[in-house]
């Protein structure tokens, strides 16, 4: 194919045709590609809708290039930042320099509005090509695992029967709307932001309505002891993988109190086994509340393969550094789905 290619700004009106492309070029990801999955990531975030830009040639699209508004918060002070998400090319325009000029062009224009750095988790086929654009390879992401049950797990490797039942119990697991509800969740919220350091997703009651209670197609669970600020609340997402079901626990909010830990400990344990999970998994930065009450359920860090945490600075960094892992506070919910 020939002729000049048009990049533009990205519009509501293109997603459906954002989308289509991204399902021409990617075929069905692990998460709904779908437009109500779009339009509820990249039109009703509460950062503020999707910068983004499209590649169009006779009035088609060949590319699309989009970043998610993210903010962190870290010693008192809220940090802007994107992440890069969802990006396509058409099969026929591969190998054209659209992504990297969607990408360069994206870059440019998010800094010039403030953003202090991008960063994503990219797979191994797309990670040489932003460390090539000056992204930092910062770490490896610290993914815990842990299961409820060894003789469930081997069951589940020799190909044996397994239960796919949810306990949707209150005492037990619940839908995350009955946590999100909890009268006493805001004031876990309050105490578990105060006088934190490292780089963290401040947690609102209308983040986690929008994180959790109201992805298009995606249903999560959660189990909590709540009092007065203190206690615990976990969230997780079943999702299977192959002939396992897997427990992504997206968070594991520790209250400020003596038994916060030991508390969000129990509650993991609970979580997990009502949840019929073969396995679990987690993200917890070292020498925190979560990774304590991870560790205190059994959770351990395996040394596998995966996904590494990139970053590309734009302009001088923030005081504390975004390409220093022990600047970071994390949790799978920040980094899953996105």
């Amino acid at each position: 194919m020939s002729g000049r290619v048009e990049v533009r700004p990205f519009t509501p009106a293109d997603l459906p045709r954002a989308v289509e492309l991204a399902r021409t070029a990617l075929g069905e990801g692990p998460v709904p590609r779908t437009v109500d999955f779009w339009r509820w990531k990249h039109l009703e975030s509460p950062f503020g809708p999707s910068p983004g830009l499209v590649a169009e040639h006779g009035g088609d699209l060949v590319g699309v290039r989009l970043f998610l508004r993210w903010r962190f918060r870290a010693g008192g002070r809220e940090v802007t930042a994107v992440r890069a998400v969802d990006t396509a090319t058409h099969p026929a325009w591969r190998g054209r320099g659209i992504f990297r000029r969607l990408t360069e062009d994206l870059v440019a224009q998010v800094a010039g509005e403030g953003a202090a750095f991008v960063y994503n988790t990219p797979n191994r086929a797309s990670r040489r090509g932003y460390l090539k654009m000056g992204w930092t390879d910062v770490a490896r992401l610290p993914v815990r695992v842990g299961s409820p049950s060894p003789g469930r797990l081997l069951r589940s490797l020799a190909g044996g029967p397994r239960s796919r039942g949810v306990l949707e119990t209150r005492d037990e697991l619940a839908p995350v709307e009955g946590l999100l509800a909890a009268p006493e969740l805001p004031a876990l919220l309050d105490r578990w932001d105060r006088d934190q350091t490292r780089l963290r997703t401040p947690r609102s009651i209308d983040y986690l309505r929008w994180r959790y209670g109201a992805p298009p197609g995606l249903r999560y669970h959660a189990a909590w002891e709540l009092a007065a600020g203190e206690g615990a609340a976990v969230i997780l997402r079943l999702r299977d993988r192959g002939r396992f079901r897997e427990a992504a626990l997206s968070e594991v909010l520790v209250g400020p109190g003596p038994r916060g830990a030991a508390v969000a400990a129990n509650l993991v344990r609970i979580a997990v086994r009502a949840s019929g999970a073969d396995y679990a998994v987690g993200v917890a930065a070292g020498w925190t509340a979560e990774a304590r009450a991870l560790e205190g359920a059994g959770f351990v860090r395996l040394p596998l393969p995966g996904r590494r945490f990139t970053v590309r600075t734009l302009g001088p960094p923030p005081a504390v550094d975004p390409r220093r892992w022990a600047s970071w506070r994390l949790s799978l919910g920040d980094l899953e789905l996105m």
